[in-house]
Order: structure tokens, then C-alpha cells, then sequence
């Protein structure tokens, strides 16, 4: 039981018993006695077995016991598609109590629909509908669709589409949130096709056809069309050819659709699968168009609607999300999008304007428009996204395809100039979806109406989810954003009521009031968090400013004894703090940072702004995973990375409102370090997104994963140390070497066995980076943003990147950026080991120095090493308090 469902239990016994009772009904109802009815149909499932050993006994169950009685009415033919698993052997139990109702086929694999067709040879009922094995029905499943064809005298409906219900079955519970579960709101319906085309009934499963029209019109299942939208393509099919004039919806035939728990079902799956990508797109999709425009002469609006619901998931997973079809090389993506324009050749842009469906949301009707068709939608929607009351700026966006438009925003009907202005680029693979305009407006109290006009057509502001059409009062602008953000706290658990409560005692508040809480990781420092914190503690003792770390981290003693103000990450007081915060400051922005505090717990009453140091120099493009992020001050460090996420059509979202260029904390200590420069190869790989596990809840720490240990990166890096050419080298120009892999892939240091003439160090050994990096001549790295701190020491470097395509094919976070190492590098880049140590004997042999060409990049590149990057930091962070 989880921890919420044991709070309910204890406070709420009543309520707790309902709800679970609901939840086992479904499951359970079969088991009631009861006398079964008598109808006037009979029906046929075809159900394609693989493999699905585990689930079968449920599935037969809920469909032996149907109210409706089972032997008179209801018939299987269970088709094996070359299962290895036990069952055959289940099957052929419930076969031998019930051998008149139950056929089973044994055949090799090839698939559901190949399945699904032999098995359409065997029915011999005007009603056929094709329930999966690993689902199950609701007791009154059959009973309620006789019931609401007996009640009709003539044969007119052609098609019932059952309600899908979602069976988690990790977590035991059920959801109706399907997406088009509203078709059911109004009950059991039967209604005239030609009044409502809107919407088809398209997953076999969940919808009962008449085999007459299948077996009249040779219809069957595309055996080519996998691993998804077979079912659509069917049903597409069978609508055209269905002579029939009424569909019906029954509501009360509930159709459960598990969610497995090992994710292993084909639609779990789909989406790494190339066929998706081509043969479902041009088979599927394509065909189905083909075939309204021939046998009724135009397209149909359900199945452009159809198509359009299925293809809007594809934009939905991929528009700047390239990693999503990295598994594709670039001649299978550039066929995906040839495939999507024919389709969208078929589509109409009434279809796509519109469409409602799926969260198809103004900004995709936008895009959808500008790349298929060309145009611009009828009128524009601007958002209030929030508002900086220091500043007394709002923010505002809207979205648009092809050049800026004209834009006028007036107050009290003048004019008013935006403080802060740029455009977001939105991509779909390598093209514009479509462009995301971001102002920031100068406004106050002392307006009355806001009104703008984007291109001189209708423009419409939204506030809260509501359109206004004429305009909005400034005034409702600011008390509405402030009313949005309360919460109900009789949703809050008990414990975290206390702590709510203990953040605003007067003790609460006298300590932590205007807090500067700081970080790095939460089990590691020596980041630029750290290095700002002793900046504030040597130079600022007027600031009240804290230091989270994990107490079990290897920094934590090592502050502690410096005299650090430390909050053990994870204790209430690190909570209390937070939420008596003015500034969050942290060198990351990940999850266990921004998101500890949750929202919907925390949200009235967080007041923090939250200051994104940075880890290192931003050097390809990461918009993917920081635009996800609230981040009101935003430190950079070099010209071309400022504005490669502050400038004009960029893929991130932020503006020279929140981005300053300052240069980075830890750098000022780097420059004024005096240890001495050794004979040390240094040799630092990054990690890979792809060849680390996930993190081991709130915390930096990562799970290990199989696929490392096969990877080219396992394999390129341990053959480098195991190399005898780099053991010659070291020992014939007298260099030391020194392996320090990225701390997320320190979880596999012991795999690669390094020789013992190679030291081997981590944080734990050396937790003051800046040592390490002194002490190092040389630098071997792939792509670690650590070569800056080389490169400010005016140090060699040498990039080994052996697995470009793989790095930017999408199988990491990065994606390339302003950043070319072959153009913009500080070093040699090398493709193969090979190419690496000669490179690397070249520069040992003049003396371990840089060329002169490396040494100007630098000198033009980095701009701050004057030691007074914290300096500038803080004056960044005092500025956000002015107005």
C-alpha cells in the first residue's frame, strides 16, 4: 500500500473501503452469483495469442462469466501465433470445458494481424469483435450491446464502440482518461453516421463488427502495417464499404486495457520501431486516403480525422525533442517527412483548424498549418504567462510561422515599447515547426486595459484559459495571477501541514528570512555553488546565506570544518529554509534542485527566485532539457554562448531579461590557485545520457544499466589506457597519466582496469578540482565542458571523439550548438585512437604547449579572467530586487 493509500485508510476508513471495493470490482464480479440472460445475438472474438501466458485466465474469465450467458451467445477463435510460453496449454483447459464455443489455432508467427486473418475464416456470427488476451471485459459487456440491438427492429447499425477503461496494473488502478472517452458522456447512444463524422471507432478491440460486411467486401487486416494503426486502417476500410446508416456508442460495455506493469505490450514498444516511421505512414495512412478518395470519391472526415489524432503524437514526441528518432539515419527521417507531406496533401486545413483532440492545442494548429499549407490561422492567441512585480513586467507569448509579424500593444490606447523581445525557434527534425514570440511588457496598476494587435487581424488575449476578444483590465491581469497560484490545503497530507506551519513560526522566519540557499549537487560540491558561497561568506557577512549538501557526501566534513552554514539536504530545516528563501543558487538545474519543494504542496508560499550558475560553459545546445526550467537569472560566460540562448531565433526560451554574461564562480579561484604545472596527461571523458541508468530518486546519483559495457564508449576509452603506445609515451617523456572519468560514469571505474602505471582518481580522492586541473599539462577529453578550465589556464587539449554521430545523433542530452570543435576548438580533434596518439606524441614532442592558433581562440573566446566573475554575480542578483 502506498503512503497515501495508508493515510486514506487511517483517516478516512469509509471512503478507503469505497473506493477499493470500486477498484476489485471489475476484477472481482465474475465471482458473484448469478442468473445469466438469454439474448438475441451472438458474437465472435478473434483474439491473437502470443505469449501471453500470464494473463490469460483473467481474460477467459471475464468472458466465460458474462451476464450475457456464454455458451448460447458468445464464441472464440484463438488463434497462437507461435506463443513458447504455456498458452496453448491454458487454452486448451478452458477448450476442454467449454469445446463448443472455443477454437483454437496453432500457427507460426507472423504477427497479430496475420493472426487476426486466419482467424476471420472461422467466424460464423453476424457480429465479430477482436478483444486483446491481455485484456479483459466488464461482466454486462455483452449484455448491454444486445440489449441496445434488440431494442432497434431494423439491422440498421453497422458498427459499437465500447468505453476503454485503463487497467495500471502496477499500480492496481483503473483510469477513463482515454482521450476519446468523451464520445460516452451521453450514455448508450445510437445516432446516424451522417450526423456526427467527427469521429470512427478505430481500435478493433473496443469496437463489434458486422462480419457481413467484412466477408462481402474481402476486407482483412494488413499484414505489412505494424507496429501500429492496423486498427485504424481496418476500421477505415470497413467504414467505407459499410452500407449501414447508425453507429452506436455503448457506454456501459467497458472495455479494460491493461497497462502492463514490464511495459512489454506492442504499443509500449511502437515508437522505437522504424517501421512506424515509413511503412504505417505510407500503408496505413497514406492508403486509407487513397482508398476514400477512390471508392467514395472525396475523403471522409472521420478518417482525416482519424489520420490527424494519430499523427499529431508523432509532433507531440518529437517538435524539439531530435533524441526521440535518433535509432533513424537521416535517409529514414527525410523519407518520415516526405511520407507526412503526401499525407497532409490529403488533409484539409478546416481538418486541422479544427481539430480538438489530444491536447492539439493553438500552438500545434499553428505550426500544423505554416508547414503543410502555408497559411496563418484566422486569428492569434497572446498569453499572459506571469508577472515580475519588482519590475512590473509581463510576460507574454504567442506563436507564429514564417516572418515576425507586426505587433502593437497599447495601454489606455498608447502605445507601449517592450522592455524585453525575441523569438523561440520550434523544431520538427531539422525544420521550423513554428516560431514562439516572447515580450516582456513594461505595465502597472495605473493602466486600465490592455489591448494588442498581432499583423493587423483579429488577436485575442488569454488570461487563465479564457479568451478575451476586446482587450483586459490590467487590473484583473494582476489579481488573477495572483488568485492562480492558491492551493487547497485540505489536499495536503498532515506532515506536510506541520511543516508549513513551522516555516512561519517568528524562530522560522528570524533565521532563514531573505535566505541565500546555495548548492551544487546534492552529494558532491566543488562547483561553482561552492566557490560563490565562500565568495559571500569571505566578502558579505550582511547576507544570510546556507549551504545544502547530503551529510553523507565526502565535501560535507571538509565545509563543515571550514566553517560552511550547512543544511543537511533532504532535513526540514533544508525545506524551511527554502520556503523563508529570497534566492535558490545553484551549478545545476536538475530535479532534486528546482523540484524538491513540491508545487502542488509549496506553491502559494514559495517566494525564492532561482539562480542557474551553471555547471560549465554551455557549449551545445541543451534548450531540450533547460527549457523545462523556471530560471530567473541565468549566468554565462563567453559572447557566442550568451547569444547562442539569449539571442534572436534561438531554441531557448530566455531572454536578456533572465540571461547575464559574467563569467563562471569557480574560475576566479582557478586563475589565482598557484600549484604548479607537472608533467600530467589528464585524461577526463564526459558521460553519456544513454549509458547511465536513472537517478536513484531526489539525488544525483545514477543506476547502472547492462548497455554500458558493449558500448563504444567502454570500449574506445578502456582500449586508450590499455594502449602500449600511451604507456611508451608517458614513460619516454616522462608524463604521468591520470583517468578521471565524469562522475556518472564513475558508478563503472572498476570495469576498466586501468594499468597501475595510470592513476585513477574521483571526487572522493580529489574533492578540489582546481588542483587537479593545475597540476595537468595536457587534457584528453570528448566532449566534458571541462576543457574550458584547461583552456583558461592556456593549456593543451585534445579532443578523442570517436562516437560523433552517435553523441549528436540523439542518444545524448546535447544537441550541436554555435560550438564547432573543429572550428572554434582549443585543441586537435580526433576521430580514432590511432589519429588521438599521434596528436598526442606531436605535443609532447614540442613541449606539451598549445599551438599559437589554440592559445588566440582563447584569448578571443574568453572574455573574464580578471578574477572578479562572483563580483559580477552578485551584482546580477541585487539587480533582480531593483525595479
Amino acid at each position: 500500500m502506498t503512503k497515501k493509500g495508508l493515510y486514506k485508510l487511517v483517516t478516512k476508513p469509509h471512503t478507503f473501503l469505497k473506493d477499493y471495493i470500486a477498484k476489485k470490482r471489475y476484477k472481482f464480479e465474475y465471482l458473484i452469483p448469478r442468473q445469466r440472460v438469454i439474448g438475441k445475438y451472438q458474437y465472435t472474438i478473434v483474439s491473437a495469442i502470443y505469449n501471453v501466458e500470464s494473463y490469460l485466465d483473467e481474460y477467459f474469465k471475464s468472458i466465460v462469466y458474462q451476464l450475457l450467458e456464454f455458451e448460447r451467445h458468445i464464441f472464440l477463435v484463438l488463434v497462437d501465433d507461435g506463443s513458447t510460453d504455456n498458452s496453448a496449454n491454458i487454452i486448451k483447459k478452458w477448450q476442454k470445458k467449454y469445446p463448443n464455443n472455443i477454437i483454437y489455432i496453432k500457427k507460426k508467427n507472423a504477427g497479430q494481424a496475420s493472426a487476426r486473418n486466419v482467424g476471420l475464416k472461422h467466424v460464423k456470427t453476424e457480429w465479430v469483435t477482436f478483444v486483446d488476451p491481455d485484456d479483459f471485459l466488464d461482466i454486462n459487456y455483452f449484455y448491454n450491446i444486445d440489449t441496445i440491438l434488440s431494442k432497434r427492429e431494423s439491422e440498421d447499425i453497422g458498427m459499437i464502440a465500447c468505453k476503454w477503461i485503463i487497467f495500471r496494473e502496477k499500480s492496481g488502478k483503473f483510469s477513463q482518461k482515454h482521450p476519446l472517452n468523451f464520445r460516452f458522456s451521453l450514455g448508450n447512444r445510437v445516432f446516424k453516421y451522417i450526423d456526427d463524422t467527427r469521429f470512427l471507432p478505430s481500435s478493433v478491440a473496443t469496437t463489434i463488427y458486422r462480419y457481413s460486411v467484412i466477408k462481402s467486401n474481402g476486407l482483412f487486416f494488413n499484414e505489412n502495417i505494424k507496429p501500429n494503426f492496423e486498427d485504424g486502417h481496418f476500421s477505415g476500410k470497413y467504414l467505407l464499404y459499410m452500407k449501414e446508416e447508425y453507429i452506436c456508442y455503448a457506454s456501459d460495455s467497458k472495455y479494460f486495457y491493461r497497462k502492463r506493469a514490464n511495459e512489454t505490450s506492442t504499443l509500449d514498444n511502437s515508437w522505437s520501431n522504424p517501421n512506424r516511421f515509413d511503412i504505417v505512414i505510407e500503408q496505413g495512412y497514406l492508403q486509407l486516403l487513397e482508398d476514400s478518395l477512390k471508392i467514395k470519391g472525396y475523403i471522409l472526415t472521420s478518417i482525416a480525422r482519424l489520420i490527424m489524432y494519430d499523427t499529431v503524437w508523432y509532433f507531440k514526441r518529437i517538435i524539439n525533442n531530435p533524441q526521440s528518432i535518433s535509432f533513424l539515419d537521416k535517409s529514414q527521417k527525410r523519407r518520415f517527412k516526405e511520407l507526412l507531406y503526401r499525407v497532409f496533401e490529403h488533409i484539409d486545413r478546416e481538418i486541422i483548424w479544427n481539430f480538438e483532440l489530444t491536447g492539439f492545442w493553438f500552438y500545434h494548429k499553428v505550426g500544423f498549418l505554416g508547414m503543410f499549407h502555408k497559411e496563418k490561422p484566422p486569428y492569434t492567441l497572446v498569453y499572459i504567462e506571469e508577472y515580475d512585480e519588482v519590475k512590473k513586467l509581463l510576460k507574454l507569448k504567442y506563436f507564429y510561422y514564417g516572418d515576425t509579424p507586426y505587433e502593437e500593444f497599447k495601454i489606455d490606447n498608447i502605445s507601449t515599447i517592450p522592455t524585453y523581445i525575441k523569438s523561440r525557434i520550434h523544431h520538427f527534425i531539422d525544420e521550423i515547426f513554428c516560431k514562439e514570440r516572447i515580450i516582456w511588457l513594461p505595465i502597472d496598476r495605473g493602466g486600465e486595459t490592455l489591448n494588442i494587435t498581432i499583423d493587423s487581424i483579429d488577436t485575442r488575449i488569454v488570461l487563465n484559459g479564457k479568451q478575451h476578444l476586446h482587450g483586459v483590465d490590467i487590473n484583473t491581469i494582476l489579481d488573477l495571477k495572483t488568485r492562480a497560484i492558491k492551493i487547497n490545503l485540505k489536499d495536503i497530507p498532515p506532515h506536510i501541514k506541520i511543516i508549513r506551519k513551522l516555516a512561519t513560526t517568528s524562530s522560522s522566519v528570524k533565521k532563514y528570512k531573505d535566505a541565500y540557499v546555495i548548492m551544487d549537487r546534492d552529494n558532491q560540491a566543488d562547483d561553482n555553488g561552492e566557490h560563490f558561497y565562500r565568495y559571500l561568506k569571505e566578502n558579505h557577512n550582511e547576507l544570510n546565506i546556507y549551504f545544502v549538501l547530503r551529510e553523507s557526501s565526502h565535501d560535507y566534513k571538509r565545509l563543515e570544518e571550514e566553517g560552511f552554514n550547512l543544511l543537511p539536504f533532504g532535513s526540514i530545516s533544508h525545506t524551511i529554509a527554502l520556503l523563508n528563501a529570497k534566492y535558490l543558487i545553484s551549478s545545476h538545474a536538475d530535479k532534486y534542485v528546482v523540484n524538491y519543494l513540491k508545487l502542488a504542496y509549496y506553491r502559494d508560499i514559495i517566494r525564492y527566485k532561482f539562480i542557474f550558475l551553471q555547471h560549465g560553459i554551455i557549449r551545445d545546445d541543451i534548450s531540450t532539457w533547460l527549457n523545462k526550467k523556471n530560471i530567473d537569472l541565468f549566468i554565462t560566460s563567453m559572447n557566442s554562448e550568451y547569444n547562442s540562448i539569449a539571442g534572436e531565433e534561438t531554441n531557448y526560451k530566455f531572454t536578456p531579461k533572465e540571461v547575464v554574461l559574467t563569467g563562471l564562480a569557480r574560475h576566479d579561484k582557478l586563475l589565482s590557485r598557484t600549484e604548479p604545472t607537472e608533467n600530467v596527461i589528464l585524461i577526463m571523458p564526459t558521460w553519456r545520457n544513454s549509458l547511465v541508468g536513472d537517478m536513484k530518486g531526489i539525488t544525483a546519483q545514477r543506476e547502472t544499466t547492462e548497455r554500458f559495457y558493449n558500448s563504444d564508449y567502454a570500449k574506445h576509452w578502456k582500449s586508450l589506457l590499455h594502449s602500449t603506445e600511451l604507456k611508451e609515451y608517458s614513460k619516454k617523456y616522462g608524463y604521468k597519466v591520470v583517468f578521471f572519468p565524469h562522475v556518472n560514469m564513475q558508478i563503472y571505474i572498476d570495469w576498466f582496469e586501468a594499468p597501475p602505471y595510470i592513476e585513477v582518481r574521483t571526487h572522493k580522492t580529489d574533492p578540489i578540482l582546481h588542483k587537479l586541473f593545475r597540476r595537468a599539462k595536457i587534457m584528453i577529453t570528448d566532449y566534458s565542458s571541462v576543457f574550458f578550465e584547461l583552456a583558461i589556464l592556456k593549456k593543451a587539449i585534445c579532443y578523442y571523439q570517436f562516437d560523433y554521430d552517435y553523441m549528436y545523433g540523439g542518444h545524448h542530452s546535447s544537441q550541436i550548438g554555435y560550438f564547432d570543435f573543429e572550428k572554434d576548438g582549443f585543441g586537435s580533434v580526433s576521430y580514432t585512437q590511432e589519429r588521438l596518439l599521434y596528436n598526442l606524441k606531436q605535443l609532447l614532442e614540442r613541449g606539451g604547449l598549445p599551438d599559437k592558433i589554440y592559445l588566440d581562440r582563447i584569448d578571443a573566446s574568453l572574455p573574464f579572467r580578471d578574477g572578479k566573475n562572483r563580483e559580477r554575480i552578485l551584482h546580477a542578483i541585487k539587480e533582480l530586487e531593483k525595479p
